[in-house]
């Protein structure tokens, strides 16, 4: 094992840990990826940044006597370049962490889109929303790239994705509550799985998963 490859290990073993993170932005930029550096560091950076949060709430807008506040103008500027270096990952290191016809957002845009997507934190995608169907397909080469810690499924995961009892040793049909939790979540650990919001089962259901802290 490289000593890329086991950096890669270690994110996805302790996914708030930003410093290995930051050593790994180190090692792709010493291997000519200078792009997926920055985008990496841009993204800690943004996150690390209270007016990241703050500034989308009106009582954090800045006054006109005050000015603008420094943190809102970084959080710009970062936001500006993490949408350029987004565009120049197409057809680049995308092609290796992102799979074929998913779609890629950051953390903070609404879940879930129509289509399969992923959702990008600190350089990494830490989210997914995507049919069951597919989640199935890729979620193994997804969690070889991302450490992700949270899932919309889109679609129920039931008998109707034959997938699910040919590929994943259960015996019998999965039913909506207990078994998709404990199947599920037992399958792949660290995820929280769930249904969007407004999802008809979800009304006057307690939910059973706990999305885990970014």
């Amino acid at each position: 094992m490289d000593d890329g490859a086991a950096l890669l290990k270690q994110i996805l073993a302790n996914p708030h840990d930003d410093v290995v993170r930051l050593v790994y932005a180190d090692y792709l930029e010493e291997h000519g990826e200078r792009e997926r550096a920055e985008f990496i560091r841009v993204q800690i950076e943004y996150a690390s940044n209270p007016c990241s949060v703050l500034s989308r709430f009106q009582s954090h807008a800045p006054s006109p006597a005050n000015g603008p506040c420094a943190g809102c103008v970084r959080v710009s500027e970062l936001r500006k370049r993490e949408v350029e270096l987004t565009l120049q990952a197409v057809g680049q290191w995308w092609m290796s962490e992102v799979p074929q016809k998913w779609m890629v957002k950051f953390d903070r845009d609404r879940m879930p889109y129509d289509r399969p997507t992923l959702y990008y934190a600190r350089g990494f995608a830490c989210r997914a929303s995507c049919p069951a169907a597919d989640w199935l397909k890729h979620a193994d080469a997804i969690r070889e790239r991302h450490p992700v810690t949270r899932v919309v499924l889109t679609t129920m995961p039931t008998a109707h994705v034959p997938e699910v009892n040919a590929t994943r040793k259960w015996n019998k049909p999965l039913e909506w509550g207990a078994d998709v939790m404990w199947t599920w979540e037992a399958e792949w650990p660290g995820i929280a799985f769930e249904l969007p919001a407004n999802h008809p089962l979800n009304e006057g259901m307690v939910a059973w998963w706990a999305p885990a802290p970014l």
